[in-house]
């Protein structure tokens, strides 16, 4: 559970960032269970695969590095 607990925050330290990607990949060698988990406590949702939960967490990744770049080709303000 520590391990777990280590590993999300590690997560969240680095999301939206360049230096979240190498994070990512160390998650490919983790069991399905330690993923689900994981992904359930870096994104509130659930996964029933090992694929699904890595995919939740570089999806939550992928919005916030797309919202940032929105926001900075319109001037900080969301468009829309």
């Amino acid at each position: 559970m520590q391990r777990i607990d280590e590993i999300v925050k590690n997560l969240n330290e680095t999301k939206g960032k360049v230096a979240f990607v190498a994070a990512f990949e160390m998650l490919r060698g983790l069991s399905a269970a330690e993923a689900r988990a994981i992904a359930k406590a870096f994104t509130m949702k659930s996964a029933r695969t090992k694929t699904e939960a890595l995919g939740l967490i570089w999806k939550r990744h992928y919005n916030l590095v797309s919202a940032a770049r929105s926001a900075g080709t319109t001037g900080s303000r969301l468009a829309g």
